[in-house]
């Protein structure tokens, strides 16, 4: 198992996803529509469940209880905590539209390891998911009409190929980002090179 541990917390890597034995269940699936400005609190109490957020148009600022900010934009989907503490402000007028209308789907669910224990994907909100409404959207879409079908195996199973997915492009995204600096290398492997170098490479951290 590709694992960390965060306040006792077992934080599953993402990329590594396929790799792991986990399980999950109670999936609640649903479409979300904003009244413009609005917001939501989980300032005084803890988010109970872990969840898939796909921004089908607009944005979202969520600010942690520390005040960090976190953007998702129309396109991301927002992997958010099972524990955490945060409130959301949700924005329209990008998209030049101020009515209700249906701005995500939601998929929340509980996540525990193969010995049942509570898991976790991250130990803050993240985004998993940076491109077009395209397939992601569909596949969410179609994962809320099998909830309200009650059909609770094919919902299992597509949210499994959606994690799997997204864990495909994110390290598709990983071997693009450090993909100079394996080239380098490839091609000085008798010259030497410190971290620095080939963090500037990648355009990375160090660390």
């Amino acid at each position: 198992m590709c694992y960390a541990i965060y306040s006792g917390v077992i934080i599953l890597k993402i990329t590594d996803i396929k790799k792991d034995d986990f399980c999950v269940c109670k999936i609640i699936c649903m479409a979300q529509r904003w009244e413009n400005h609005a917001s939501w609190s989980y300032l005084n109490v803890e988010r109970p469940d872990h969840g898939f957020y796909m921004i089908i148009r607009g944005r979202c600022e969520y600010t942690m209880k520390n005040g960090e900010k976190i953007i998702g934009k129309k396109g991301d989907i927002m992997y958010i905590p099972k524990g955490i503490n945060y409130e959301v402000y949700f924005d329209n007028t990008e998209d030049g539209v101020s009515e209700p209308h249906v701005n995500a789907y939601l998929v929340n669910f509980i996540l525990t390891d193969e010995n049942g224990e509570e898991t976790a994907l991250s130990e803050s909100i993240k985004c998993v998911y940076s491109g077009k409404v395209g397939y992601f959207a569909e596949q969410f879409k179609n994962m809320i009409d099998l909830y309200r079908q009650n059909r609770r195996i094919y919902i299992k199973s597509m949210f499994y190929e959606i994690l799997s997915k997204i864990s495909q492009q994110l390290n598709e995204d990983e071997t693009g980002i450090i993909s100079e600096g394996i080239k380098y290398i490839e091609n000085n492997f008798n010259a030497p090179v410190s971290i620095g170098e080939l963090a500037k490479m990648c355009a990375v951290s160090e660390t």
